[in-house]
């Protein structure tokens, strides 16, 4: 699977999800990669925890380093399981 890089831009509240760097605005702070599936999950969760609040770039870090420990975690289970 591919996985792009996530951007967060505080100041406007977005998200990028891209590999083309070019065109991507200085003021987008890098957070990781995730494959699409990963990003969807991201994107629904910081919808349920945050709802229509504003995000610190710090709280978007947070919530990508427990998407992908917990993504860690379920591939250890799977594998233990196979």
């Amino acid at each position: 699977m591919q996985k792009k890089m996530l951007f967060w831009n505080e100041e406007r509240q977005r998200l990028k999800y891209t590999n083309n760097i070019k065109n991507l605005d200085s003021d987008f702070q890098y957070v990781g990669k995730l494959t699409l599936a990963e990003f969807d999950l991201f994107l629904e969760s910081i919808f349920i925890v945050y709802e229509d609040d504003n995000i610190s770039f710090e709280e978007i870090v947070i919530m990508y380093t427990k998407l992908i420990s917990f993504i860690s975690e379920l591939k250890r289970i799977t594998d233990e399981e196979l």
